[in-house]
């Protein structure tokens, strides 16, 4: 049951992305790669936005943060939805993904790899010394507080220490109802650099043509 509730949330966080990345697409008009990142930095935006407007409130607690996904999809959502031409500009720059046939091993190599490390993360929860310690310690405080307030501990990382993976990881273990998506996190964070990686090489590549 655990593992099917887990499904679903990954599958509306991803119904989310796509939300993001069609309303940016429809702002910055450019290619899939950026569309892509500017997504993943609008929702890492969202994430920290609702953990201190929640937070304040002392509401970080599901039905608080459910309310607050929803609101926020149905305006990513809206904002996609407007404009009929700028969805024609931004479906003509995602047209132009293009691969060259020595590009398509590399490809394939690398999204097995993905592929593995997704199925690892998903059904391995975290166990290392740190997640046991620190990491996961500090969201059940925070989903026990229902706040990111402090709280007496003997671990001062727990209070210091950048809280953003934590707090995506906090709205994960809310909604599945247990740490088997926290991984995810890392996993997500590995697609943004491998898209940001190719993306700073398609640019290096373009000056270079230039200067030909």
């Amino acid at each position: 049951m655990q593992v099917l509730r887990a499904l679903l949330v990954l599958l509306l966080w991803l119904v989310l992305l796509c939300l993001t990345a069609r309303a940016v697409g429809r702002c910055i008009r450019m290619g899939w790669r950026l569309t892509v990142l500017s997504a993943f930095t609008v929702c890492g935006v969202l994430v920290w936005l609702a953990s201190e407007l929640l937070s304040a409130f002392s509401q970080l607690a599901l039905w608080g943060s459910a309310a607050f996904w929803i609101i926020s999809a149905l305006i990513l959502w809206a904002t996609g939805a407007a404009g009929s031409t700028s969805r024609h500009a931004e479906a003509r720059h995602l047209s132009k993904i293009g691969l060259s046939s020595r590009l398509i091993l590399p490809l394939l190599c690398s999204a097995v790899v993905i592929g593995i490390l997704f199925l690892i993360a998903f059904v391995a929860a975290p166990n290392t010394y740190d997640s046991m310690t620190y990491h996961l310690s500090r969201v059940m405080h925070w989903q026990q507080n229902r706040s990111l307030r402090f709280f007496p501990t003997h671990i001062p990382r727990q209070l210091h220490a950048g809280p953003w993976a934590e707090m995506a990881v906090l709205y994960l273990q809310m909604l599945a109802g247990s740490d088997h998506l926290a991984n995810l996190v890392q996993w997500f964070a590995m697609i943004g650099s491998v898209i940001g990686v190719s993306y700073i090489a398609k640019i290096m590549g373009d000056l270079g043509r230039r200067k030909r």
